[in-house]
């Protein structure tokens, strides 16, 4: 079958939502084409393994297997990272974390910023992408999440981004002037509400005690002694309330809560007086 005919019995077998968009990134992954390709060889002769590679990967996601673990990469703030089973995939709400940090890095290039949890390095790397005079630290625990860490800093070569293996809960944040962070904030009693797709994302990037808010209170009390120090959160929709007394707690003012393009509570932001 050609390319076009392939694409579309692709879409037809997937029962995913978007099942037109997901067809044409599996069959422009397996071919190897980009956009442009996948127009321009619409007609051509697909052989019958690319077939069945399709059609496999398929079945995968039907199974429920998130498409960028398929496809191994996914793109973030227009940028392309890889990822893997080991990381949290990239989401578009976390862009905010992105925008609100380089409108406080504006003027302030020579600003240590520091991206805890890491994962992919989507937030940190794309801080270093869009702003090289700034030095960008990011710390990722996890063997796995850390390598993929490596490999996009090397994909992006972005030479302002130093990775640190340690754990973000005891990490120092002396000489640091914004932290911008994205932890597991989903409390484990929320599990069984959660879409079917995240079973399959790492738990250690999902999940955190005290309801969802164990890794808001160790940061915040690590800071205490750091004066002038911003921060950035990314957040649960329903914990606004409760990261905003975490930080009045422990020192913080001009303490605000940003909504997402859908609404939601997604970003606190704060300084340490």
């Amino acid at each position: 079958m050609s390319v076009r005919e392939l694409y579309r019995q692709c879409a037809r077998l997937l029962t995913v939502d978007n099942r037109d968009f997901e067809a044409r990134q599996l069959v422009e992954f397996v071919l190897g084409l980009d956009q442009t390709a996948f127009l321009l060889q619409a007609d051509r002769a697909v052989d019958p393994q690319s077939e069945q590679q399709c059609f496999q990967l398929v079945r995968r996601r039907n199974a429920g297997e998130p498409l960028y673990y398929i496809l191994g990469e996914t793109e973030f703030y227009g940028l392309r990272f890889y990822v893997t089973p080991q990381t949290l995939i990239p989401r578009p709400e976390t862009e905010l974390l992105v925008q609100l940090a380089l409108e406080r890095l504006q003027g302030r290039s020579q600003a240590p910023v520091l991206d805890l949890c890491a994962g992919t390095g989507c937030v940190g790397i794309t801080l270093a992408k869009t702003m090289p005079d700034v030095a960008v630290t990011c710390v990722e625990l996890y063997e796995g999440a850390f390598s993929v860490l490596q490999r996009n800093i090397a994909l992006h070569q972005v030479e302002n981004v130093t990775a640190v293996r340690a754990d973000a809960l005891t990490y120092p944040l002396q000489g640091v002037d914004l932290l911008v962070c994205n932890p597991p904030y989903i409390a484990r009693w929320e599990a069984s509400g959660l879409q079917p797709e995240l079973r399959y994302e790492p738990e250690q990037a999902l999940f955190a005690p005290e309801d969802g808010l164990a890794f808001y209170k160790r940061i915040a009390a690590n800071a205490r002694q750091v004066s002038g120090l911003q921060v950035l959160f990314e957040i649960g929709w329903q914990q606004g309330g409760a990261v905003t007394r975490i930080l009045k707690q422990h020192g913080f003012s001009q303490i605000c809560v940003h909504r997402d393009l859908s609404g939601n509570d997604r970003v606190v932001s704060g300084i340490r007086r």
